[in-house]
């Protein structure tokens, strides 16, 4: 069991940031969820990874907001 819950994500400039509503929560956002390899949008996960971040390990995302997709690298 992780200590912390990292997500490392995008969200449309339409999105409010501020308003107390995670955007992965939202239509507007994607995240990558370090902890347990889900993608998450729209409040729903899936499973993309088996390769979770570990200390040292650096994280890419590749983002195409018109086809509403992201992808996640390590290393």
């Amino acid at each position: 069991t992780p200590e912390t819950y990292i997500q490392i994500g995008v969200c449309r400039g339409t999105h409010d940031v501020e308003g107390g509503t995670p955007a992965y929560q939202s239509d507007s956002g994607w995240c990558f969820s370090c902890h347990n390899g889900n993608l998450l949008h729209f409040d729903t996960g899936s499973k993309y990874s088996r390769r979770l971040p570990r200390i040292g390990d650096l994280v890419g995302l590749q983002v195409d907001m018109d086809l509403r997709s992201l992808q996640m690298f390590v290393n």
